[in-house]
């Protein structure tokens, strides 16, 4: 089965995210548009491809596919991402590929532009799923999961919350415990539970 590229990108969308990288000087890879070309011996079989790979210095290699940021009204805003061919497609390549998926939103405020970033893996997590007759299911983002790239410098933010320190965990009984766990008495690391025979 050959590989389908990321549909949801108008071209002109994915050309101004091309345009924002080269500024930055950010190295990467068009695929959009890219079927049946040099590239289909590398995705061949996958059922989704990304509009772009991008090379970040000290992560490594990101797949990501770009979108036009929904807005739903005054009361609302937030974006969208189609369940079935978008969502769990991006899941399985990233499971197959070994290469993290995200998604950019793109959005206009005034003279600038601003790209929402959020990883397949959290986009599925924390999306609120939502049937529509015309859309069918999906996934709801509000504006508070995404990661607002203003500079190409802010890209450093998409592995902050990874790279947070680890809440201390220790063993009882071989299995991890966390904070909030009482802390194994000498009575626990004896084996016994206190109680008399």
């Amino acid at each position: 089965m050959p590989s389908s590229a990321a549909p949801a990108a108008p071209a002109s969308i994915g050309a101004e995210f091309g345009r924002w990288l080269e500024d930055g000087t950010l190295r990467h890879l068009a695929l959009q548009g890219a079927q049946g070309t040099a590239f289909e011996p590398l995705f061949g079989g996958l059922d989704r491809r990304p509009d772009y790979l991008v090379l970040l210095d000290a992560v490594g290699l990101l797949a990501v596919e770009v979108h036009d940021y929904v807005q739903r009204g005054p009361e609302w805003k937030g974006s969208t991402l189609k369940i079935g061919s978008t969502i769990r497609l991006a899941l399985a390549f990233e499971r197959q590929v070994r290469i993290p998926y995200w998604y950019a939103f793109l959005e206009r405020e005034d003279d600038r532009v601003v790209w929402h970033w959020i990883s397949a893996v959290k986009a599925f997590e924390v999306g609120k799923v939502r049937t529509t007759e015309r859309a069918g299911d999906f996934l709801s983002l509000q504006p508070h999961h995404l990661e607002r790239i203003v500079r190409h410098a802010d890209l450093a933010r998409l592995y902050a919350p990874r790279l947070a320190p680890a809440p201390r965990r220790y063993l009882v009984d071989g299995e991890l415990a966390g904070r909030g766990s009482a802390r194994p008495t000498a009575a626990d690391a004896a084996g016994t539970t206190g109680e008399a025979a």
